[in-house]
């Protein structure tokens, strides 16, 4: 999720940096930098004092959990096939992510916006990944079933992908489209195929 909230900010963050180029008497590029890495030096701090390096020493896990963790970081419930499967099910999964970014620039470019404006349109496509992310990675949990959410969410962005293959090389607004939902099955895919996995190891 959080790359889909990063790609979606990104473009908005760039626009604005960009029109404020030289307040305080620094470049746009540095100002970039100041007020990407603000948020990763909070986060840093927090980590290093709430992130145990062992479930052994993590106050906030139940006995069993604890338990659970032990045992599985020393093999206990490992399966082997099982677990090879599902790490070229991760492998697969992915795949779409050099497409998203090899081919978002040339239709972001097609539609005729460069520059600033180009970087406006990749907001989009990454904010509605962000909000498909979330409600997928809820109802999955939900109703614990997330190979299905999983399934359906790669094989929507398998068919948006393979649309957009078809479409005339001037269907710039529909490949746009398409790229929004392509986006969003791609990113969802993720967080319950995760969880899939933690569940099978």
């Amino acid at each position: 999720m959080s790359s889909t909230l990063a790609g979606a900010l990104g473009g908005a963050i760039a626009f604005g940096i960009d029109k404020n180029n030289g307040l305080h008497g620094l470049e746009a590029w540095r100002w970039l930098f100041i007020l990407e890495g603000i948020p990763d030096c909070i986060s840093s701090v927090f980590v290093l004092l709430w992130f145990p390096v062992w479930p052994e020493i993590a106050k906030w896990l139940t006995d069993s959990e604890r338990n659970l963790a032990i045992s599985r970081l020393k093999g206990v419930a490992s399966q082997g096939d099982k677990e090879r499967n599902l790490g070229c099910l991760i492998g697969v999964a992915a795949v779409p992510f050099s497409s998203l970014s090899l081919f978002s620039p040339t239709i972001v470019t097609g539609l005729g916006y460069e520059g600033l404006q180009a970087q406006l349109f990749t907001v989009p496509p990454y904010a509605c990944a962000y909000v498909v992310t979330i409600l997928t990675s809820l109802s999955a949990d939900h109703i614990n079933a997330r190979a299905l959410h999983c399934t359906v969410a790669m094989s929507v962005a398998g068919i948006a992908f393979v649309i957009q293959a078809f479409l005339p090389d001037t269907a710039f607004h529909a490949r746009y489209a398409l790229l929004c939902i392509a986006s969003a099955g791609s990113f969802a895919a993720i967080p319950p195929l995760l969880g899939w996995v933690s569940s099978n190891i």
